[in-house]
């Protein structure tokens, strides 16, 4: 995961630090490491932002929580949120 993020944001720094915040946001949402870093990934692709990213991620797994989705769901609507530019 640290070599993906090494290379989305360029930096080791940043990716350690986003392989953090992907954790630490498995963890409190009780969602798989997986789920949540292919999530911040989309996220990450498209605001070039760890802030945006985290807070992005942070909803939609509330969202996920509060609906009782799977992580498939969450997976798809992620994916059609950035296939549509918002």
């Amino acid at each position: 995961m640290l070599a993906q993020w090494t290379t989305l944001t360029g930096s080791a720094g940043k990716g350690k630090e986003l392989v953090k915040e992907t954790n630490d946001l498995a963890i409190a949402a009780q969602n798989s490491t997986e789920m949540v870093n292919d999530l911040n990934q989309k996220f990450y692709a498209v605001t070039n932002s760890s802030s945006k990213t985290r807070d992005l991620s942070k909803a939609v797994l509330t969202l996920q929580d509060a609906f009782g989705q799977s992580d498939d769901a969450v997976k798809n609507f992620a994916y059609a949120v950035v296939a549509n530019d918002w």
